[in-house]
């Protein structure tokens, strides 16, 4: 999956789903007070891959895509240190 955004993110959660919690369906994953908080930031970690394009989003190889880069299986050091500095930057800009 290629990359998208917050809303892309929140509205994906909508539509015909099945989503438990103490023994209730949630109907609205992204709006209910029990998980609508756990949404909204998940939500904010992917804007933030927009925010910080250089540091997360390359091309994937197989697909051409733009993805997040910790969606990429590092195969050499140069990989892992991108990574480490893609999770770096996200823990950064995290507040």
């Amino acid at each position: 999956m290629g990359t998208r955004s917050g809303k892309d993110y929140l509205d994906g959660l909508t539509g015909d789903r099945e989503v438990w919690l103490g023994g209730e369906r949630i109907k609205d994953v992204a709006n209910d007070p029990r998980t609508a908080g756990a949404a909204t930031m998940l939500a904010r970690l992917y804007d933030l891959q927009f925010d910080h394009p250089e540091k997360l989003l390359r091309l994937d190889p197989v697909s051409g895509e733009q993805v997040p880069v910790t969606h990429l299986i590092p195969r050499s050091a140069a990989d892992l240190a991108t990574r480490h500095d893609a999770l770096a930057c996200i823990a950064g800009n995290w507040s």
